[in-house]
């Protein structure tokens, strides 16, 4: 009964989500398979048995701050620029989500095609691809499975936001662990998306090169087969399953939700439900936080998700709420900046976003000490002001730019 409510209210949400290209439009190449990567056990850098997150909250905050694929309101969403920016502003993570190309690269982009966040075809997009409107409507209303890295990028996916950001591109997943490693004390919370094994992989092998701490990567997903797969092949990294929310309609019952959250959470770090009071109640932040944990673990952590088919997720309201009556550990929303400014009028010990250049690392050792890496890893190895980095007012700018924000996690 209890899956049954919930996979009932996934099947709705999904019916009601925006489409993308159901199937492969083309296949721009050979056949396209990719190959299942081993699935040898990870440990943790440097040899040593798992090490457990530290999640102190940053600057004695109540809560944890994570910039929902960046901050999609205010940035042009899973884009290295959003995910800079969100850091930059003092976010204490940002949130992302991956998908896996046909030469086996992941990559951060929430939709399975191109097509909502791409550019418009125009005279420009044509100089820059080489391509005429139909081969470039076609390309990006494929799966980006079929494609390869080098045809994914080189499509634009910021001027559908606002056109100062023209020059972002599909980023890959090393690019934003590349980017937290300059920001000690932050995190990555990374979505693997459509419930794909192969992917999680691809997530071992690359941590596996890269090494990154395990307190700042974070994996999260709906599916939670993936996600325990992705736990038993990097056990030193915490995990989390995200859950759609309790709608009472539906007939599933708190009872039954939390018996639901404390069986995901068992074998994983925490819980991550939908930010709607039906689903994150003190009852249940309680019961996850009461599971038992291996010698020298933390308790498990409790997050939760906004999502715009419920705007009230993502309101000053709703943020007193599961602060102060849920006591959630972390809240993942699209508007850091105002965020931070909730924080600073409320909870002004915490500091907001004060100082939080002073955690960027430009390089080997160099703190930063006005300014903050917005353009890491986009190509530009400089820092910039905030204010480069911001929407002009606009069409696409951050006051209008929820209707186009997909409504899905």
């Amino acid at each position: 009964m209890r899956r049954t409510a919930l996979n009932a209210f996934a099947k709705m949400a999904q019916q009601n989500t925006p489409k993308t290209a159901a199937s492969p439009v083309i296949p721009i190449g050979a056949a396209r398979t990719a190959p299942t990567l081993p699935t040898t056990v990870v440990p943790a850098p440097g040899g040593a048995p798992p090490a457990y997150a530290d999640r102190q909250f940053a600057r004695g905050r109540p809560v944890q701050l994570i910039a929902h694929r960046g901050g999609a309101v205010e940035a042009p969403e899973n884009t290295m620029g959003a995910l800079s920016r969100a850091l930059q502003l003092g976010a204490d993570g940002v949130e992302f989500d991956l998908q896996r190309t046909l030469d086996d690269r992941l990559i951060i982009l929430h939709d399975d095609t191109l097509e909502r966040t791409a550019a418009p075809f125009s005279p420009l997009v044509a100089a820059q691809t080489g391509m005429d409107e139909a081969a470039y409507t076609q390309l990006i209303q494929t799966n980006v499975n079929f494609l390869t890295l080098e045809e994914v990028q080189r499509v634009d996916v910021g001027s559908f936001f606002h056109a100062e950001w023209h020059t972002e591109r599909v980023p890959v997943f090393e690019d934003a662990l590349h980017l937290v490693a300059r920001f000690p004390g932050r995190k990555l919370y990374a979505e693997i998306k459509t419930g794909d094994f192969q992917s999680a992989d691809l997530c071992q092998k690359l941590v596996l090169k890269l090494q990154p701490r395990p307190e700042q990567l974070w994996f999260i997903g709906f599916n939670l087969e993936v996600i325990k797969h992705t736990k038993r092949l990097l056990p030193a990294y915490p995990a989390m399953h995200v859950v759609h929310p309790r709608i009472p309609v539906l007939g599933l019952t708190e009872d039954e939700f939390v018996s639901m959250a404390l069986e995901s959470a068992q074998e994983l770090d925490g819980i991550d439900p939908c930010a709607v009071p039906t689903s994150v109640t003190p009852r249940l932040v309680d019961a996850v936080r009461s599971l038992p944990t291996e010698p020298g673990a933390p308790r498990k952590t409790v997050a939760c998700w906004v999502w715009k088919r419920f705007p009230e997720t993502d309101m000053l309201e709703n943020w007193r709420y599961l602060v102060n009556v849920a006591r959630v550990d972390a809240i993942t929303t699209d508007r850091p900046a105002d965020f931070l400014k909730f924080l600073e009028d409320e909870f002004p010990a915490s500091g907001g976003g004060a100082n939080a250049a002073a955690d960027c690392i430009a390089g080997s050792g160099d703190v930063v000490d006005s300014a903050a890496c917005s353009n890491v890893d986009r190509g530009v190895d400089t820092c910039e002001s905030k204010e480069s980095s911001t929407p002009q007012q606009g069409a696409h700018s951050p006051s209008n730019a929820q209707a186009v924000v997909v409504e899905t996690h």
